[in-house]
């Protein structure tokens, strides 16, 4: 049996309100540590040239590896979705994908491999148009994520998901 330790260290994690009414993440550290790894995400936001630099830092070894994103961020959470004994970054963020031509938000996983990030699930849409996202656990249920969608009628629903095996699968709507 694996056990998990997620420490959650957040610093100024959201800012003001924008113009388009998204919160954006600013500076972010979060830890990281499960059975096979402990370090750091750091999130910078990049005031020059706009977007993101995360970086991973294994905190034993000081090895590092970053990525650039250049779309907005509103939220960040770690979790196991994927059943693999190493904590996944999921991202909230806003942009257009290659299936919808359309900036919106959208919810990406990355898995950690070694010291890098790797595209889990590049998610295009769910099943109603996407406005935000949490870790959701049960007992005795896989790790699952609960998502706040609204339907054609602009009504919210809450939509609990789970990792299938290439993304996400919708398990039920949760009545609130």
């Amino acid at each position: 049996m694996l056990v998990f330790v997620l420490i959650l260290s957040f610093s100024a994690f959201y800012a003001t309100a924008q113009s388009d009414g998204l919160y954006l993440i600013q500076d972010t550290v979060l830890e990281v540590q499960d059975s096979l790894w402990k370090g750091q995400l750091v999130v910078k936001k990049m005031h020059s040239r706009g977007g993101y630099k995360l970086t991973l830092l294994n905190t034993k070894t000081q090895e590092s590896e970053s990525i650039f994103w250049e779309y907005p961020i509103f939220k960040l959470r770690l979790m196991d979705i994927n059943h693999d004994g190493s904590i996944d970054v999921c991202m909230g963020t806003v942009k257009a994908t290659h299936f919808d031509s359309v900036t919106r938000r959208r919810l990406f996983l990355f898995r950690r491999d070694d010291n890098n990030l790797r595209p889990l699930w590049l998610g295009s849409r769910l099943c109603h148009t996407f406005m935000d996202f949490e870790p959701f656990f049960e007992a005795s249920a896989p790790p699952r994520i609960t998502t706040w969608e609204l339907n054609q009628k602009h009504e919210q629903l809450r939509g609990v998901y789970e990792w299938g095996s290439f993304g996400l699968i919708l398990v039920r709507y949760l009545n609130d």
